[in-house]
């Protein structure tokens, strides 16, 4: 049995992101560097599917309305920002004009909680929509946990999920927050056994600790955490 790969149209949005051929508006302090569009371009190309990246599109609602309608023809729709309630967020409000169907809006975790799912009317079908947080570490996690799921089951995959490991904290791993947390964290392993370490601060906004993160450690809602020495689950990251 073989199955179309499934196009997924990416939307990135915000007035401040710069491609590299503004590089020096970030260098100046007047824009920040776009790295949501491609990483996530990457990781729709390495779950099997096909990436269509579309435009920037700025903080204009005639400009997001264009880009929406741009992306009819793919299977799928991931917004990137604009997601949240605040003023300037307009994602959600041009998605409405246009029929939008919610399925859920945000989740009890961290990074990633302003995350939406739902459906926009396409003639005789309904696009499926995943709405990501702006942060890039946020937008990262949610397309791990929630769109890459989706993508793989949508090319007839039965196993859709990251294989988990069983691993040691290495240092204190902790949850503040009554949220389920995916933190990443460095494997080392030794004797068929892993031993997890944070990749330095965990703010959503920062990149380098995913550039060194083999994996995502799983700190369930109600649960502190592990201590140094204790069994922590993680989410492997890399490969199909």
């Amino acid at each position: 049995l073989v199955h179309r790969r499934p196009t997924v149209a990416v939307l990135t949005t915000g007035d401040e992101l710069r491609g590299p051929d503004r590089f020096d508006d970030v260098r100046a302090g007047l824009g920040v560097p776009d790295t949501n569009g491609p990483m996530l371009t990457a990781l729709i190309a390495a779950t099997g599917a096909t990436a269509l990246p579309l435009e920037t599109a700025m903080d204009d609602p005639a400009e997001l309305r264009a880009r929406i309608l741009q992306a009819e023809p793919a299977d799928v729709l991931v917004t990137v920002g604009g997601a949240s309630m605040g003023e300037a967020d307009l994602v959600k409000r041009v998605l409405d004009a246009l029929g939008y169907e919610p399925g859920f809006w945000r989740v009890r975790m961290r990074p990633g909680s302003p995350v939406g799912f739902g459906w926009l009317p396409r003639g005789d079908r309904r696009q499926p929509v995943l709405s990501l947080p702006g942060n890039p570490t946020s937008a990262f996690v949610t397309f791990e946990v929630l769109a890459r799921p989706l993508l793989l089951r949508l090319a007839g995959h039965e196993r859709t999920t990251r294989p988990r490991v069983r691993a040691v904290a290495a240092e204190a791993i902790r949850a503040p927050a009554r949220l389920t947390y995916f933190l990443r964290v460095a494997l080392e392993e030794s004797d068929g056994s892993f031993r997890a370490r944070l990749t330095g601060p965990q703010g959503s906004g920062l990149v380098s600790g995913l550039a060194r993160a083999g994996g995502l450690a799983v700190i369930d809602e109600g649960s502190p955490g592990a201590e140094e020495g204790e069994p922590v689950t993680v989410l492997l990251l890399g490969g199909r």
